[in-house]
Protein backbone atom coordinates (compact mmCIF):
# COMPACT_ATOMS: atom_id res chain seq x y z
CA UNK A 1 0.00 0.00 0.00
CA UNK A 2 0.90 3.60 -0.57
CA UNK A 3 2.32 5.11 2.36
CA UNK A 4 -0.02 8.09 2.88
CA UNK A 5 -0.85 9.97 5.83
CA UNK A 6 -4.93 10.16 6.64
CA UNK A 7 -5.99 13.59 5.34
CA UNK A 8 -9.59 13.67 6.10
CA UNK A 9 -12.31 15.43 3.38
CA UNK A 10 -14.17 17.92 6.56
CA UNK A 11 -16.89 18.81 3.94
CA UNK A 12 -20.40 16.50 4.47
CA UNK A 13 -21.40 13.72 2.62
CA UNK A 14 -24.87 14.36 1.19
CA UNK A 15 -26.92 11.45 0.19
CA UNK A 16 -28.06 11.60 -3.63
CA UNK A 17 -31.43 10.43 -4.81
CA UNK A 18 -30.96 8.21 -7.43
CA UNK A 19 -31.63 4.58 -7.64
CA UNK A 20 -30.73 1.80 -9.99
CA UNK A 21 -33.19 -0.04 -12.10
CA UNK A 22 -37.10 -0.07 -12.52
CA UNK A 23 -40.08 0.14 -10.42
CA UNK A 24 -43.04 -1.37 -9.72
CA UNK A 25 -45.63 -2.59 -6.64
CA UNK A 26 -44.97 -3.91 -3.29
CA UNK A 27 -41.37 -3.95 -1.28
CA UNK A 28 -41.41 -8.19 -1.03
CA UNK A 29 -44.50 -9.05 -3.01
CA UNK A 30 -45.43 -9.78 -7.13
CA UNK A 31 -43.11 -8.72 -9.97
CA UNK A 32 -39.67 -7.69 -10.51
CA UNK A 33 -38.82 -10.92 -10.75
CA UNK A 34 -34.83 -11.57 -11.43
CA UNK A 35 -33.92 -9.54 -14.46
CA UNK A 36 -32.46 -11.09 -17.76
CA UNK A 37 -29.32 -10.41 -19.12
CA UNK A 38 -25.65 -9.40 -18.20
CA UNK A 39 -26.02 -6.52 -15.33
CA UNK A 40 -24.39 -8.10 -12.45
CA UNK A 41 -25.99 -7.21 -9.27
CA UNK A 42 -28.13 -3.77 -8.78
CA UNK A 43 -30.90 -3.11 -7.46
CA UNK A 44 -34.55 -1.75 -8.61
CA UNK A 45 -37.47 0.02 -6.53
CA UNK A 46 -40.23 -1.79 -5.16
CA UNK A 47 -42.84 1.12 -5.17
CA UNK A 48 -46.66 0.92 -2.87
CA UNK A 49 -48.53 4.04 -3.29
CA UNK A 50 -50.94 4.36 -0.63
CA UNK A 51 -52.55 8.19 -1.06
CA UNK A 52 -51.94 11.17 -2.61
CA UNK A 53 -49.05 12.01 -0.20
CA UNK A 54 -47.34 8.54 1.28
CA UNK A 55 -45.52 6.06 -0.91
CA UNK A 56 -43.16 3.31 0.30
CA UNK A 57 -39.85 2.65 -2.19
CA UNK A 58 -38.05 -0.49 -1.25
CA UNK A 59 -34.88 -1.66 -2.44
CA UNK A 60 -34.74 -5.27 -3.86
CA UNK A 61 -31.52 -6.78 -5.31
CA UNK A 62 -31.18 -8.34 -8.71
CA UNK A 63 -28.79 -10.54 -9.93
CA UNK A 64 -30.01 -13.17 -12.78
CA UNK A 65 -27.03 -15.27 -12.72
CA UNK A 66 -26.65 -15.64 -8.97
CA UNK A 67 -28.17 -16.11 -5.56
CA UNK A 68 -26.58 -13.56 -3.99
CA UNK A 69 -29.85 -11.19 -4.87
CA UNK A 70 -31.81 -13.40 -2.72
CA UNK A 71 -29.39 -13.73 0.45
CA UNK A 72 -29.53 -9.81 0.01
CA UNK A 73 -33.29 -9.43 -0.04
CA UNK A 74 -33.74 -11.92 3.16
CA UNK A 75 -31.61 -8.66 5.15
CA UNK A 76 -34.02 -5.91 3.82
CA UNK A 77 -37.18 -6.83 5.83
CA UNK A 78 -39.07 -3.85 5.77
CA UNK A 79 -40.43 -5.06 9.57
CA UNK A 80 -36.84 -5.33 10.71
CA UNK A 81 -35.99 -2.42 9.08
CA UNK A 82 -38.85 -0.19 9.95
CA UNK A 83 -40.32 -2.12 12.98
CA UNK A 84 -44.28 -1.94 11.61
CA UNK A 85 -46.07 -4.89 9.69
CA UNK A 86 -45.62 -4.25 5.68
CA UNK A 87 -49.27 -5.39 4.84
CA UNK A 88 -50.05 -3.72 8.04
CA UNK A 89 -48.98 -0.12 7.19
CA UNK A 90 -50.42 -0.62 3.65
CA UNK A 91 -54.13 -1.05 5.04
CA UNK A 92 -53.32 2.19 7.11
CA UNK A 93 -52.00 4.36 4.86
CA UNK A 94 -54.78 3.02 2.27
CA UNK A 95 -57.75 3.48 4.45
CA UNK A 96 -60.13 6.41 4.16
CA UNK A 97 -61.60 5.89 7.94
CA UNK A 98 -58.85 6.53 10.16
CA UNK A 99 -59.19 9.61 11.93
CA UNK A 100 -55.25 9.71 13.15
CA UNK A 101 -52.36 8.17 10.86
CA UNK A 102 -49.74 6.83 12.71
CA UNK A 103 -46.61 4.88 11.63
CA UNK A 104 -44.52 4.34 8.59
CA UNK A 105 -45.80 7.00 6.11
CA UNK A 106 -43.19 6.87 3.68
CA UNK A 107 -39.73 5.09 2.77
CA UNK A 108 -37.06 5.62 0.12
CA UNK A 109 -33.39 4.68 -0.54
CA UNK A 110 -30.58 5.58 -2.47
CA UNK A 111 -27.63 2.97 -3.62
CA UNK A 112 -24.39 5.26 -2.19
CA UNK A 113 -22.29 2.29 -3.48
CA UNK A 114 -22.08 -0.65 -5.47
CA UNK A 115 -18.11 -1.04 -6.25
CA UNK A 116 -14.80 -2.80 -4.67
CA UNK A 117 -16.82 -5.92 -3.62
CA UNK A 118 -19.58 -3.92 -1.24
CA UNK A 119 -23.06 -2.75 -2.04
CA UNK A 120 -24.05 -0.39 0.14
CA UNK A 121 -27.93 1.37 0.47
CA UNK A 122 -29.08 4.32 3.27
CA UNK A 123 -32.93 3.62 3.40
CA UNK A 124 -34.88 6.78 4.87
CA UNK A 125 -38.15 5.85 6.83
CA UNK A 126 -40.49 8.55 7.48
CA UNK A 127 -42.78 8.34 10.45
CA UNK A 128 -45.79 9.94 12.34
CA UNK A 129 -46.24 9.82 16.02
CA UNK A 130 -46.89 12.87 17.89
CA UNK A 131 -44.73 14.78 15.42
CA UNK A 132 -42.84 13.82 12.20
CA UNK A 133 -39.66 12.25 12.20
CA UNK A 134 -37.07 10.43 9.63
CA UNK A 135 -34.86 7.75 10.18
CA UNK A 136 -32.25 5.92 8.18
CA UNK A 137 -30.64 2.71 8.07
CA UNK A 138 -27.00 2.14 6.25
CA UNK A 139 -26.69 -1.20 5.38
CA UNK A 140 -23.32 -2.98 3.41
CA UNK A 141 -23.18 -6.51 1.64
CA UNK A 142 -21.11 -8.04 0.36
CA UNK A 143 -21.86 -8.26 -3.60
CA UNK A 144 -20.00 -11.69 -4.13
CA UNK A 145 -21.76 -13.68 -1.32
CA UNK A 146 -24.19 -11.54 -0.02
CA UNK A 147 -23.63 -11.23 3.91
CA UNK A 148 -23.73 -8.33 5.96
CA UNK A 149 -20.28 -5.84 5.62
CA UNK A 150 -19.29 -4.45 8.96
CA UNK A 151 -16.28 -2.01 8.93
CA UNK A 152 -13.53 -4.44 9.95
CA UNK A 153 -14.56 -6.40 6.54
CA UNK A 154 -13.10 -3.36 5.06
CA UNK A 155 -10.30 -1.61 7.46
CA UNK A 156 -8.19 -2.78 9.92
CA UNK A 157 -9.75 -3.00 13.59
CA UNK A 158 -6.66 -1.35 14.48
CA UNK A 159 -7.16 1.62 12.49
CA UNK A 160 -10.40 2.60 13.85
CA UNK A 161 -9.93 4.35 17.25
CA UNK A 162 -7.49 6.86 14.74
CA UNK A 163 -10.70 7.21 12.70
CA UNK A 164 -12.25 7.89 15.05
CA UNK A 165 -10.44 10.64 16.91
CA UNK A 166 -9.83 12.61 13.37
CA UNK A 167 -14.09 12.24 12.46
CA UNK A 168 -13.63 13.52 16.13
CA UNK A 169 -11.72 16.65 15.80
CA UNK A 170 -13.91 17.05 13.27
CA UNK A 171 -17.51 17.09 15.03
CA UNK A 172 -15.67 19.58 18.33
CA UNK A 173 -14.70 22.10 15.30
CA UNK A 174 -18.58 21.98 13.89
CA UNK A 175 -19.99 22.04 17.32
CA UNK A 176 -17.57 25.28 17.82
CA UNK A 177 -19.23 26.78 14.96
CA UNK A 178 -22.53 25.99 16.22
CA UNK A 179 -21.47 27.55 19.61
CA UNK A 180 -20.67 30.71 18.07
CA UNK A 181 -23.74 31.01 15.87
CA UNK A 182 -26.06 30.26 18.81
CA UNK A 183 -24.35 32.67 20.80
CA UNK A 184 -26.90 35.26 21.69
CA UNK A 185 -29.06 32.23 22.26
CA UNK A 186 -26.80 30.53 24.94
CA UNK A 187 -26.08 34.10 26.46
CA UNK A 188 -29.99 34.58 27.13
CA UNK A 189 -30.32 30.66 28.52
CA UNK A 190 -32.83 29.94 25.69
CA UNK A 191 -29.87 27.42 24.59
CA UNK A 192 -28.48 25.28 27.09
CA UNK A 193 -24.49 25.63 25.97
CA UNK A 194 -23.37 21.91 27.81
CA UNK A 195 -25.71 20.39 25.32
CA UNK A 196 -23.38 19.36 22.74
CA UNK A 197 -20.62 18.09 25.86
CA UNK A 198 -21.47 14.41 25.58
CA UNK A 199 -20.90 14.16 22.09
CA UNK A 200 -17.95 12.17 20.47
CA UNK A 201 -17.17 9.83 17.78
CA UNK A 202 -15.81 6.44 18.73
CA UNK A 203 -14.33 3.80 17.51
CA UNK A 204 -18.07 1.93 17.66
CA UNK A 205 -19.23 4.58 15.94
CA UNK A 206 -17.47 3.80 12.84
CA UNK A 207 -20.09 1.01 12.32
CA UNK A 208 -22.61 3.36 10.46
CA UNK A 209 -21.16 4.11 7.03
CA UNK A 210 -21.92 3.39 3.83
CA UNK A 211 -19.41 2.79 0.82
CA UNK A 212 -19.12 5.19 -2.00
CA UNK A 213 -17.17 5.11 -5.40
CA UNK A 214 -14.79 7.89 -3.67
CA UNK A 215 -14.42 6.06 -0.25
CA UNK A 216 -16.53 5.74 2.84
CA UNK A 217 -19.09 7.82 4.15
CA UNK A 218 -19.10 7.55 8.28
CA UNK A 219 -22.41 8.66 10.10
CA UNK A 220 -22.57 9.94 12.85
CA UNK A 221 -25.63 10.67 15.26
CA UNK A 222 -26.14 12.71 17.95
CA UNK A 223 -29.44 11.50 19.22
CA UNK A 224 -31.10 15.01 19.72
CA UNK A 225 -34.65 14.93 20.94
CA UNK A 226 -37.54 16.24 18.13
CA UNK A 227 -37.22 19.59 20.51
CA UNK A 228 -33.73 20.54 19.43
CA UNK A 229 -32.77 18.15 16.60
CA UNK A 230 -32.43 21.14 14.48
CA UNK A 231 -29.24 21.81 16.95
CA UNK A 232 -27.38 18.44 16.07
CA UNK A 233 -24.03 18.70 14.04
CA UNK A 234 -23.43 17.93 11.17
CA UNK A 235 -22.90 14.11 11.87
CA UNK A 236 -21.88 13.18 7.87
CA UNK A 237 -18.25 12.44 7.22
CA UNK A 238 -16.69 11.67 4.23
CA UNK A 239 -13.40 9.80 3.71
CA UNK A 240 -11.47 9.39 0.51
CA UNK A 241 -10.20 5.74 -0.51
CA UNK A 242 -6.61 7.65 -1.07
CA UNK A 243 -7.11 8.78 2.94
CA UNK A 244 -8.01 5.57 3.98
CA UNK A 245 -5.20 4.01 1.81
CA UNK A 246 -3.06 2.88 5.46
CA UNK A 247 -6.15 1.98 7.10
CA UNK A 248 -7.52 -1.13 4.76
CA UNK A 249 -7.53 -4.31 5.42
CA UNK A 250 -4.57 -6.70 3.33
CA UNK A 251 -7.03 -9.47 4.32
CA UNK A 252 -10.44 -7.13 3.18
CA UNK A 253 -13.08 -7.03 0.78
CA UNK A 254 -10.91 -4.02 -0.62
CA UNK A 255 -7.43 -5.41 -0.90
CA UNK A 256 -7.80 -6.54 -4.16
CA UNK A 257 -8.05 -2.66 -5.12
CA UNK A 258 -4.23 -2.74 -4.44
Amino acid sequence: MRNMSLLFLLSASLIGCATEGSESSGPGGTGGGKADGDEGLHVVAKVTKLNDFSELKWPQAVDAHSEVDDKINAQLDFEAITGENFEETVRKGMSTTEEVFQGVSNTDFTVDGNVRNVLSLSISVETIYAYPDMHYSYLNFNSNTGAAVKITDILKESALPTIASRLDAVLQTRIATLKTEMAAEIMSGEISADQWDGLHVTAADLEQFSTTPEGITFHYDAGFPHVIQALEPDGEFAVTINDLDPAISPDGLWADEY
